[in-house]
């Protein structure tokens, strides 16, 4: 199959899956009726707002200038938001009513996994597994040809990483942002924490299953790892299963590097790799959000220094 026969399969395999969701009535396509389109600019603003400055908004409840007038208000906050919703944005329903949204489409840097983004639900539907149920679905209408899902978020949305977590999401990379793959089928992870130890385990199917841990020793890291293969080279596993334990042992406020010699040495694993290199990230998204005045909600690392984004501006 060519390149751009691999590109035309996959489109047909989003459209298709957009028009079964819609089909089956549990989304409508926020592109066509303004009412929808308004619904999820709103929703768009909500989201941020609760994360980044802790105000809980309905977007079912904003008029369209009340959104405009928080647009105008928390213009930093606010500032990489779309004024349209793009093309593939959907408004999730039940029984008809608004109560969510989310887009999805082929972004070739994530391929074979299908890039999905403004999943939003709203308060009073959440912790009744209508994000896991939506996620679920789309990964079973788009395989073939994805393999999952790719979804972004924040390590300062701490509520949107744990929820990633806790269905056990894997992390395929952290250089802007912390990007999961929903691929449930595919791999199996579970970690154990047991007085100051935490024990890794990584499982894909037909392979026998893989370990690491990691033990606090004040404000450093501890770590075991499995062997390198015959080559000395770690393969794709090995890289998202260190990183997936390292954001574990990070929501739990555990530290991140092993001395100050690799915490130094973080820049190195800035985009994929060992536990400092996240540590490396975690500390400049912290700088900036708190320069920026944000809310922050995420758990203090031991051994980093937690320097202001100036301090930081010459790295």
């Amino acid at each position: 199959m060519t390149r751009r026969d691999a590109v035309a399969d996959r489109l047909a395999a989003v459209e298709r899956a957009r028009a079964q969701l819609i089909g089956r009535g549990l989304a409508r396509s926020a592109t066509l009726s303004g009412d929808d389109a308004a619904y999820f600019l709103a929703a768009e603003v909500t989201a941020v707002l609760e994360h980044r400055r802790g105000v809980v908004l309905l977007p079912s409840a904003l008029t369209e200038r009340e959104v405009a007038g928080w647009r105008e208000r928390e213009r930093l906050a606010l500032e990489n938001l779309e004024l349209h919703p793009r093309a593939g944005a959907l408004v999730l329903l039940d029984e008809g009513a608004r109560i969510g949204t989310v887009c999805f489409d082929d972004f070739e840097g994530w391929a074979p996994y299908a890039q999905v983004s403004s999943l939003y639900v709203e308060p009073a539907r959440r912790a009744r597994g209508v994000a896991a149920d939506l996620l679920d679905a789309m990964q079973a209408l788009l395989a073939p040809p994805y393999d999952g899902l790719a979804l972004t978020t924040y390590w300062s949305w701490p509520r949107a990483v744990r929820f990633y977590l806790r269905h056990r999401c894997t992390v395929r990379q952290w250089k802007h942002a912390l990007v999961f793959l929903w691929r449930r089928d595919e791999v199996r992870w579970d970690v154990r924490f047991d007085e100051g130890r935490a024990t890794f385990e990584w499982t894909r199917a037909g392979q026998p299953s893989r370990v690491w841990s990691a033990r606090r020793a004040g404000d450093w890291l501890e770590w075991t790892e499995p062997s390198a293969s015959a080559t000395g080279e770690h393969d794709a596993d090995w890289y998202d299963a260190t990183m997936t334990f390292a954001v574990v042992l990070a929501s739990r406020g555990w530290p991140l590097a092993r001395s100050a010699e690799t915490l130094a040495h973080g820049v190195r694993w800035s985009e994929r790799g060992y536990p400092e290199g996240l540590a490396q990230r975690l500390e400049r998204w912290e700088a900036i959000d708190r320069a920026r005045g944000f809310l922050l909600e995420t758990p203090r690392l031991p051994g980093l220094p937690y320097r202001d984004a100036s301090e930081l501006e010459d790295e």
